[in-house]
């Protein structure tokens, strides 16, 4: 999936003059397993070298194998619980298991200096919570701008669930707002492709 995602953004910086797009101005997002997979392609890239993302979205990201227990807070939340999540990473990870790579679970690496800024938000019943606000407290331990909302008796993907309650109407804010700023802030520069 990641290698898909890293052919994906290549293909973009080197397609933007077509595509009429700013290759100095990629974003990247997506939400839940896709979050995570935004957070671990945002990682590759700061490592490859080749690409700068200007700016991630990783929305409630499924970023730490190990939320798979039972017994954590939120394990039976609604939606996606932690049978659901066990099952999704045993297949996501079955040609590794012993030897898992940091780009496959993103919450192993706690250095993310360079990481692109980010705007993201959880709910405080999403099973990943605890994983999300460990990875937002990790971005901003390095340095990262980070735009970061939590939202009370909000369970996973709750917007796209019960999209006109007042809470998810306030999470879909959150993400245009901080799209909008970074359309006007954020750049990386992408001359080597």
């Amino acid at each position: 999936a990641l290698d898909d995602c890293y052919f994906t953004l290549e293909w973009i910086v080197k397609n933007a003059k077509e595509l009429k797009i700013n290759q100095n101005q990629i974003f990247v997002g997506g939400e839940s397993a896709g979050g995570g997979l935004v957070a671990a392609l945002s990682l590759y890239a700061r490592d490859k070298g080749d690409i700068n993302i200007a700016f991630q979205m990783p929305l409630y990201p499924m970023l730490d194998n190990k939320t798979i227990y039972s017994h954590l807070k939120n394990s039976d939340a609604p939606l996606w619980d932690y049978k659901t999540n066990k099952v999704a990473w045993d297949i996501y990870l079955e040609d590794v298991k012993d030897n898992v790579p940091i780009y496959a679970v993103p919450s192993l690496v706690d250095n993310l200096t360079n990481i692109p800024p980010t705007c993201t938000f959880v709910g405080e019943l999403d099973l990943f919570y605890n994983e999300v606000v460990e990875y937002v407290n990790k971005l901003k331990n390095s340095n990262v701008p980070v735009f970061f909302e939590t939202y009370k008796s909000s369970y996973h993907a709750f917007e796209k669930r019960i999209p006109n309650a007042e809470v998810s109407k306030k999470a879909k804010k959150h993400v245009v707002d901080c799209f909008n700023y970074a359309c006007k802030n954020y750049f990386a520069e992408n001359n080597k492709c």
